[in-house]
């Protein structure tokens, strides 16, 4: 008697993700440092962060101006305080938009980015309110 025996190879666990982590620059439309009531420096805003699968593009909306559109899914989400930093967890490999909404005000900020599964991006979300 002749036994065959087949082996099926099962990847455990979910594929392999990336992370980004960053910190938000602060809307300050200068180059004057900030303070916190302690008289630390403020480095970095807070604000909520999302990563959103795909990318950012201009769309006109008449002759002579554009806006910008955002991709719809959110990825991923968190809160964060002054100096502290983002850690936006588990996301697909692919092409994401990191943006963050200020905690005060209306400002926004983003910065294009690519994860690449087991890996994490350093991103550092600029001052656009200048």
């Amino acid at each position: 008697m002749l036994l065959l025996a087949v082996f099926v190879s099962v990847r455990s666990g979910p594929p392999s993700t990336g992370m980004v982590t960053g910190y938000i620059s602060p809307c300050v439309g200068r180059r004057v440092p900030l303070f916190t009531s302690t008289g630390a420096r403020v480095f970095s805003d807070s604000g909520t962060v999302e990563a959103l699968r795909g990318r950012q593009y201009l769309k006109p909306v008449d002759r002579w101006t554009s806006r910008f559109v955002f991709p719809a899914a959110v990825a991923a989400r968190e809160r964060v305080a002054q100096n502290q930093k983002f850690r936006l967890s588990s996301l697909s490999p692919g092409q994401y938009v990191i943006l963050a909404h200020y905690a005060r005000g209306n400002g926004i900020t983003w910065q294009d980015v690519s994860v690449i599964g087991g890996r994490s991006a350093d991103v550092d979300l600029p001052d656009m309110c200048k």
